[in-house]
């Protein structure tokens, strides 16, 4: 009795302590949080108070434990303290299953390695599968349920879509963990009286109550939020909004050469030059050779020799361009399948 109304203590301190800094938060950041990560947020500080109340109110029921007895105590002197300790006049069927089974010391092993429920309350485990079996769904379901909490938690618009397999990965290696230590470790019960066995089934689950109290709050709260998706569309828009800039100075800078004499005969004296440096590489004999051992041979078609790769390229780029690039639903480039009509 003194040990529970120690515990309940304990869960109420830890209570206020997770209460407190949790709802002050809360009030701190509500209006500049998301509604999804608001409510996440609320749901993991449910999931905080029933797990940490199960960690310190309702520790894994442990006869051995609980009466502070060694594990190689006679069944007898078990039945007559826990008789002492009971208000009513017999004991609970599975208790009474219990320590028959007890009689056995390979199944205080498995009680040791798969916890009082396995061999209190299977009524059809006879076998080391059976318990094994028995024990083991139920960890496989509450890691199952685990999984799908840190699901929610980093669900898409949490900002936490990245850490889904971390979370999961970690998950998934305290289970196997739990499963390997469950089902290799070497149980002895030893013959002295006041020596202590280690339990691994409550531990364990101790543990993995652990894992699960901390590892959702790790993910919504410590971990750096996944990189989002607006700055990279900001940019774009960005970068669209410089380009229609530039299309608007260009339409304007060639009306303006068009109009002004002086821009016109730079703009002429410009283009004659780039026309004449054009004209001296393609007549130059190396570099026309150079270019077709490159595969990017820019002669015109010939009697007996076909055009360049690069020039048919180029007049394709330039097709494709005017095609793509109408101003309005009544021009288009000419085609030469069109007959016109004088």
């Amino acid at each position: 009795m003194v040990q529970a109304g120690a515990s309940l203590l304990l869960f109420l301190v830890t209570l206020l302590a997770i209460l407190l800094p949790s709802l002050h938060f809360l009030r701190l950041t509500w209006s500049s949080t998301p509604r999804l990560r608001r409510g996440i947020s609320c749901f993991l500080l449910l999931h905080s108070i029933f797990l940490a109340y199960s960690l310190i109110v309702l520790p894994p029921p442990n006869v051995f434990t609980a009466l502070n007895v060694p594990l190689s105590m006679p069944t007898d002197s078990i039945r007559s303290l826990l008789l002492k300790n009971s208000d009513e006049p017999e004991l609970p069927r599975a208790i009474e299953q219990l320590l028959r089974r007890m009689g056995s010391f390979e199944t205080r092993t498995l009680y040791v390695r798969f916890g009082h429920d396995a061999v209190a309350t299977c009524e059809y485990c006879h076998s080391y599968g059976d318990f094994a079996f028995f024990a083991f769904s139920t960890s496989i379901l509450s890691y199952i349920r685990e999984i799908a909490i840190v699901g929610l938690v980093t669900i898409r618009g949490t900002y936490r879509e990245q850490h889904r397999t971390l979370g999961i990965g970690a998950l998934i290696c305290v289970a196997v963990m739990e499963g390997y230590f469950k089902t290799t470790r070497i149980i002895q019960i030893p013959n002295e009286t006041d020596a202590s066995v280690f339990m691994w089934h409550d531990n364990l689950l101790l543990l993995r109550r652990a894992v699960f109290l901390l590892l959702p709050l790790i993910i919504h709260l410590a971990l750096k939020p996944s990189p989002s998706s607006h700055p990279t569309q900001t940019r774009a828009a960005t970068t669209l909004q410089g380009l229609i800039s530039k299309l608007h100075l260009l339409k304007y800078t060639r009306g303006a050469i068009a109009r002004t004499p002086s821009l016109q005969a730079a703009s002429q004296e410009w283009w004659s030059r780039e026309h004449d440096e054009g004209e001296w590489v393609r007549n130059d004999r190396a570099t026309q050779d150079m270019a077709g051992k490159l595969g990017l041979g820019f002669n015109e078609a010939e009697e007996g020799k076909e055009e360049g790769k690069l020039r048919t390229s180029a007049k394709a780029a330039v097709k494709g361009l005017m095609s793509s690039f109408v101003p309005s639903d009544y021009w288009a480039p000419p085609s030469t399948s069109t007959n016109r009509v004088p």
